[in-house]
């Protein structure tokens, strides 16, 4: 999808927007072949920020994002400040939820996460970067360090996966192995098989996209592996 850069800038009724799910004809297999060979450039290419849309805002969703917000870039603390981020448990019940929700381990979520050069997350109205984000779960996991009783680790894992997977990405481009990527992502969903495939075409190295060729969804799962 495509916003405004500003991360405090609700996109406007006159935004343009691309969504997949709407811009593509699921039903019809020919088209779904073609455009699903260009989303990945899509997001390369989108002239503003990419807005990686987590669902609806709940009760809890914007307290989540307000302290992912405080526990990112944090350093040193005082034993007092410590306490006191340790005794906040509806927030590290909300930070729970958010991670928890089926964006973060879905096989078509990854492009837009990972192509874009800028991205904003949206839950509602409420929205933090991806750079902020990331900080945000680094310091989920400093403190699941410190104390494990503050949130599952298998759901920040799924944030925190993603986001190594991103430093790989952003290390090495356009030379991500095909085989590697898809064994990284092997706990992650996808309705059609074929999709555990396509879904990293965008993503992976050209000679890897080459041996895969243009996706194909009339053919059956087993011979598009083979």
């Amino acid at each position: 999808m495509v916003s405004p850069h500003r991360q405090d800038e609700f996109p406007s009724e006159t935004t343009w927007w691309w969504m997949d799910s709407i811009c593509i004809n699921q039903k019809d297999q020919i088209e779904r072949s073609t455009q699903v060979e260009l989303m990945g450039r899509i997001y390369q290419i989108a002239a503003r920020a990419t807005v990686i849309w987590l669902g609806e805002e709940y009760e809890d969703s914007a307290e989540a994002i307000k302290f992912l917000h405080d526990l990112g870039w944090q350093d040193s603390m005082s034993p007092a400040q410590v306490k006191q981020i340790q005794s906040r448990k509806n927030s590290w019940k909300a930070v729970e939820s958010l991670l928890s929700r089926k964006w973060w381990e879905r096989m078509w979520t990854l492009q837009e996460f990972l192509l874009c050069q800028e991205a904003a997350f949206y839950c509602g109205r409420s929205t933090i970067t991806r750079e902020d984000m990331h900080a945000g779960v680094i310091g989920v996991w400093r403190w699941q360090q410190r104390d494990n009783s503050l949130i599952q680790r298998r759901v920040y894992e799924k944030a925190w996966n993603r986001f190594r997977l991103l430093e790989w990405y952003d290390q090495i481009k356009d030379n991500m192995p095909l085989v590697g990527t898809m064994a990284y992502t092997a706990t992650l969903r996808a309705t059609d098989k074929k999709d555990r495939l396509y879904s990293l075409l965008g993503v992976v190295a050209a000679k890897d996209r080459k041996i895969v060729g243009r996706p194909d969804y009339q053919s059956p799962t087993s011979l598009v592996y083979a």
